[in-house]
């Protein structure tokens, strides 16, 4: 059985830590919210950053390493995909302010 597991952290990434390390918290727990309204202030309301943690069958696709500034525009990619206008054809998904985590999927098969 196919299994599917899509998960929205609020976060960014620690600029006082001594090695690269993402601060960050499940939209599900209550310390999101503070995190998300901490973010938002710096960015005058502009953008959110975080990522979108994607499992297929226990395969992680997308994960931290995928940090966006802004997931509302990176979700605006995945809904698109996951809507049922999806045709098939390859599409980006767009990581912004992180070039090295834009993704491109594209159908092949069924999968």
């Amino acid at each position: 059985m196919n299994k599917l597991k899509i998960e929205t952290f609020i976060g960014e990434e620690d600029l006082n830590a001594p090695v690269y390390k993402i601060e960050s918290f499940s939209i599900t727990n209550p310390l999101a919210v503070e995190k998300a309204q901490k973010i938002l202030e710096e960015n005058e309301g502009d953008y959110l950053c975080g990522f979108v943690s994607l499992i297929y069958n226990n395969v992680v696709i997308f994960g931290e390493e995928q940090l966006t500034g802004d997931l509302l525009d990176t979700w605006c990619d995945l809904i698109y995909i996951l809507n049922h206008r999806y045709d098939g054809r390859s599409i980006d998904i767009t990581f912004l302010d992180n070039y090295k985590g834009n993704a491109l999927v594209q159908e092949i098969g069924h999968f």
